[in-house]
């Protein structure tokens, strides 16, 4: 059995921050590796990360390395640098093939450790944007009304099912609850393609092409796999086990009431 990991990583090498990927107008602005006490750190806006002393102290975010050489953290880590940083593929496919891993949901890890830049805004990575986090009411009209440029949307099922999953990724003409305004064709063949395959592994090679299809070769959609469930229930409500997912623990003969 192969998983998906929907927790994996790239840690950021200089070369994240190059000309290539940076506009050279922040040139003076970008992270640079520095050595301090035989450790090696991220020097941005004149402050060391990771932070190893204090509140919410940490290693993650350290460098891969300096100065060419691996760094302390990294070199007892099983994987090669290449690895961490993706900059040598077969590397990371290969830990993914020994891990039994089909997939992984890649994050950053500096940037998504810690809050780099008091008060930053996308002005300073060069971009004009009004974000604007809104209650359900008008977050929903927004959508339907088409008023965004870009939107977080949520895709929830009562079961799990891919074919009912992907729905939301059709475009309007078939599904009403699609707000991406834009109209595909062949996207929706290969559903209906897909939707009518009675041989598992052939509808399962549609679905890869499906996926493809709307998350890479036209960019409609991303997904974006992110869970925090909090659960609030009275204290005496008992036998019942708080689950990751709403889809499991549907079972509930365990549940009584202590009242």
């Amino acid at each position: 059995m192969r998983y998906v990991d929907a927790d994996g990583h790239v840690e950021e090498s200089l070369t994240t921050f190059d000309d290539k990927y940076l506009d050279p107008n922040f040139r003076a602005q970008r992270p640079r590796v520095v050595a301090v006490d035989g450790l090696v750190y991220w020097d941005i806006d004149e402050q060391l990360f990771p932070r190893r002393v204090g509140r919410g102290c940490n290693n993650l975010g350290t460098p891969t390395s300096y100065d060419g050489k691996p760094a302390i953290h990294s070199a007892g880590k099983p994987e090669s640098i290449g690895c961490m940083e993706l900059t040598d593929l077969g590397a990371r496919l290969k830990i993914m093939d020994e891990e039994e891993i089909a997939v992984q949901v890649l994050y950053p890890t500096l940037f998504l450790a810690y809050p780099l830049r008091p008060g930053i805004t996308f002005t300073y990575l060069g971009l004009k944007v009004n974000q604007r986090v809104v209650p359900t009411g008008p977050w929903f009209e927004g959508m339907r009304s088409g008023n965004f440029d870009v939107v977080l949307e949520a895709s929830c099922q009562s079961v799990v099912n891919p074919l009912l999953d992907v729905q939301k990724a059709l475009p309007a003409s078939v599904f009403t609850e699609n707000y991406g305004n834009y109209d595909d064709p062949k996207e929706i063949d290969l559903y209906q393609k897909m939707l009518h395959e009675p041989d598992p592994a052939k509808q399962r090679a549609l679905m890869r092409e499906f996926e493809k299809h709307v998350v890479d070769s036209e960019a409609h959609e991303f997904p974006m796999l992110w869970w925090y469930r909090i659960i609030p229930y009275r204290s005496y409500v008992k036998g019942w086990k708080i689950s990751p997912s709403h889809y499991l623990n549907q079972d509930l003969p365990t549940v009584w009431l202590d009242k």
